[in-house]
């Protein structure tokens, strides 16, 4: 058993997926938070007037999974994954409870609003 590991390409881009997604999921519940207490923010993030600051939620979101994807998907190429999947995976599932519970309406309505 000289080759324990054989190079798959499917590996890499799984942990990039999922690192994308959780650590896209972490950047959506702070920007909601901070469109729902800070005004500037909820102005700035106004891409397009039709949808609000939703729009510019959407582009934040996109953008923080292509970052992530693209470094973690470089980070493991040609590597053994193995000893990341735990960890990724946990980190995912951490990220959909933490999105799930952080961006209860009431959650974000603590506290004055700063305008």
């Amino acid at each position: 058993m000289a080759h324990a590991h054989h190079f798959r390409i499917h590996e890499p881009i799984a942990l990039a997926v999922l690192a994308g997604a959780a650590a896209s999921l972490h950047v959506l519940w702070i920007a909601n938070v901070l469109i729902a207490r800070v005004r500037p923010v909820a102005e700035a993030l106004n891409v397009l007037p039709e949808l609000g600051p939703v729009s510019g939620l959407s582009v934040i979101g996109l953008a923080a999974y292509v970052i992530v994807f693209i470094f973690v998907a470089f980070w493991f190429r040609g590597r053994d994954c193995m000893s990341a999947r735990d960890r990724v995976f946990w980190f995912f599932v951490s990220s959909v409870i933490a999105f799930a519970s952080l961006t209860l309406p009431f959650v974000s309505g603590f506290g004055k609003v700063i305008r």
